[in-house]
């Protein structure tokens, strides 16, 4: 799934256009989805089989690069 929506977001920048990510570490994001559940939605479905917590900066380099972007950051 991140590559379908990152192949989108490359495709609608304009020449030279700027993708601001926001995601949060693995480690965080493993913490609020076992500690801090706020949607009950949420909390009853869980995680998906493919579903994961988060990605480290290695992780989000090679996904940006692989869809065109150039990581500067």
């Amino acid at each position: 799934m991140p590559k379908k929506v990152l192949d989108k977001c490359y495709r609608v920048l304009k020449p030279n256009g700027r993708l601001l990510r926001t995601v949060a570490g693995s480690m965080v994001s493993y913490i609020r989805h076992k500690i801090t559940y706020w949607d009950k939605d949420q909390s009853e479905r869980g995680m998906e089989e493919r579903e994961v917590y988060g990605f480290s900066k290695h992780e989000i380099k090679a996904l940006l690069n692989n869809s065109g972007f150039k990581y500067i950051g």
